[in-house]
């Protein structure tokens, strides 16, 4: 019971309900109540006040013209010329048009009611189309605000269809069709069929490319506003009048927003307007503001075009919006129209206008291809850039940025422990020398004090300069460039329990200074019979353990250095005297000033303390 009640309170709907339901869907699918503004119920006396124009909204009149009383000649002079707009009357009458007879409701339906027309566009642009025979019933019955409007420009695709070109021609004053020369497939829309109900209408607007325009109405009236070309855009659109969710359809302006305007800006605007009656024919010059509403359910046809006239405006207007179909069309005027070529690139030539050329065109493209591409490179560079600097900033801390983090007070040990990979890897050629250059610079020929302070500053203290200079380059980094290492003193350091060797002697050299390796010379033949001093080394590798620190030598170290190698190559020739080695025992167990150097706090092994008995023998001798 329940379902039958609810089928016969809701009837089916028709099928061109159901088709034009569907076009509307397509056409403004975010709309869904299509007569929300009540122009076909309770405000449709406003829609009928528009049916009549006051003498007061006649400011500025249009000419009116019989086509019998001025031929073209006359119409160009007095309008075209003058881009002014203007009616001539009786014009399908005059010239003969099968249309003026043909073209009505009933007749179109029976020749053409199963053609699909054009009535709209989808939020994509494409072609919303329905049938002539759906669309007829619609336009008796509807009651939407803005209903749909046929406006077709491709209704001469088959024989059938092109039967309606046969019922009109163009007329005698606007013969002149200069885009026909690039041809039917090339040329932009230009001519179409209308087929509007009441309350719809175009929008105000200007034609594209600059072209003008004439329409011809057969059934029913139109109601026309025009606004020269020099009006700004928001005012002939109405928009600084609309109001909020308001609608900017043809009703809505001619019946709210129209009357705004002429409030807001008074006389100061000119605003022509005019009703089209049924036979009548409107001039639009190219660049008018112009906008439409049906007041009845009209027939109509319209085109666009493009004379010897209004040449310049299209031609600058072509040459930007169809730059290609422009290079065909001045090859064309050459040959059939030499003045207006000419004319045309005399225009380029004053504008500055470079003509679109394929194969600039064609390396303009690879250009901007291949600034993308490098663009798209150089941004993969710099992010793997930045990926390496913070990678660097964790595996290389020795950098001005990390060492500033360093607490002055920090221990030696963490320090010390933030060496690099690399810097590790060399330190272990350094470390099997540290013995021997430790052991070779406490005995010094030289004087006292830079005996004892060469074995001192060598094993012991020689850590904590090169951790004072890690610190002074943290604090005083702006003396250096940036990326450069401080230079550091030469630094080598010995591990408890190392044997020398003379590869090791030899290592251990280019890192002594010049006194330090002329005593070494002298201890390497006896390295087996010296006890290891194990002082500072042992307290020093207690800090370091196993850490390899590679020592950064200056010019003057090397060529110190190298003056080291010679003398003691000079002496080792008097190595054979048992009195100079026992003196040179003498003075590395005693010191200079006769004090003893205290043995080692912890010996390790047998040998150490074979060696310190041997040591105290000949101390007694």
């Amino acid at each position: 019971m329940t379902s039958t009640s609810s089928t016969s309170s809701e009837p089916e709907k028709k099928t061109w309900e159901r088709r034009l339901d569907e076009a509307k869907s397509k056409h403004r699918p975010k709309l869904k109540n299509w007569s929300r503004d009540g122009f076909a119920f309770q405000r449709e006396k406003d829609f009928l006040k528009s049916r009549e124009l006051k003498p007061e909204h006649q400011h500025h009149k249009i000419d009116v013209v019989d086509c019998s009383s001025i031929d073209k000649a006359g119409f160009v002079r007095i309008y075209e010329e003058n881009d002014m707009p203007c009616v001539i009357k009786d014009i399908p009458n005059q010239e003969g048009w099968n249309a003026a007879t043909a073209w009505t409701q009933s007749k179109l339906n029976s020749r053409f009611k199963d053609r699909y027309f054009k009535c709209g566009e989808d939020d994509d642009g494409y072609k919303v189309k329905t049938r002539l025979k759906y669309f007829l019933k619609y336009m008796k019955n509807n009651k939407d605000d803005s209903p749909l409007y046929v406006f077709d420009g491709n209704f001469d695709g088959d024989d059938i269809s092109r039967s309606l070109l046969a019922d009109y021609k163009v007329p005698s004053y606007f013969t002149d069709d200069l885009f026909s020369l690039v041809g039917e497939k090339r040329r932009p829309p230009y001519r179409w069929i209308l087929l509007g109900p009441e309350r719809s209408g175009s929008s105000v607007h200007i034609d594209p490319l600059a072209t003008s325009a004439w329409n011809t109405i057969l059934v029913g009236r139109k109601r026309w506003v025009l606004f020269p070309p020099e009006t700004p855009k928001s005012i002939a659109k109405g928009l600084d009048v609309i109001q909020k969710g308001e609608d900017d359809e043809a009703i809505n302006y001619f019946v709210d927003m129209l009357p705004r305007i002429r409030e807001k800006h008074g006389h100061n605007l000119k605003i022509y307007e005019l009703i089209q009656e049924p036979g009548e024919t409107i001039f639009v010059p190219g660049g008018w503001w112009h906008g439409v509403l049906n007041l009845e359910d009209t027939i109509a046809v319209t085109q666009n075009f493009c004379s010897c006239t209004n040449f310049p405006s299209v031609w600058r207007s072509t040459r930007k919006g169809r730059p290609k179909m422009s290079v065909r069309w001045l090859k064309e005027l050459a040959k059939q129209y030499p003045d207006l070529a000419a004319q045309a690139l005399l225009l380029n030539d004053q504008d500055q206008f470079a003509m679109y050329n394929k194969e600039a065109d064609r390396k303009k493209k690879e250009a901007e291809e291949m600034k993308r591409k490098q663009k798209k490179a150089a941004k993969k560079q710099k992010n793997k850039d930045n990926t390496a600097s913070e990678e660097s900033k964790t595996s290389h801390p020795l950098t001005a940025a990390n060492l500033q983090r360093v607490a002055p007070a920090a221990p030696a040990s963490n320090v010390v422990s933030q060496v690099s990979p690399a810097a590790k890897a060399g330190r272990k050629r350094s470390d099997s020398t540290s013995s021997d250059s430790s052991t070779s610079s406490d005995s010094s020929n030289s004087s006292s004090s830079s005996s004892s302070s060469s074995s001192t500053d060598s094993s012991g203290s020689s850590g904590d300069s090169y951790i004072g200079r890690i610190r002074s380059y943290a604090s005083n980094k702006a003396a250096y460039p940036a990326g450069v290492n401080t230079p550091l003193v030469p630094v080598v350091f010995s591990r408890p329990g190392s044997s020398s060797s003379s590869a090791n002697h030899t290592s251990a050299k280019q890192f002594s200074t010049s006194s330090s390796s002329n005593s070494s010379s002298q201890k390497s033949s006896h390295s087996g019979q010296m006890p290891q001093r194990q002082e500072s080394s042992s307290s020093l590798s207690s800090v370091l353990g196993k850490v390899h620190i590679v020592p950064i030598t200056t010019e003057d170290d090397q060529n110190t250095a190298s003056v080291g190698e010679s003398s003691a190559s000079k002496k080792s020739d008097h190595k054979s005297d048992k009195k100079k080695k026992k003196r040179s025992l003498i003075e590395a167990a005693e010191g200079p000033t006769g004090t003893k150097v205290a043995p080692a706090e912890e010996p390790s092994s047998k040998s150490e303390e074979s060696s310190k008995k041997k040591k105290k023998k000949c101390t007694m001798s």
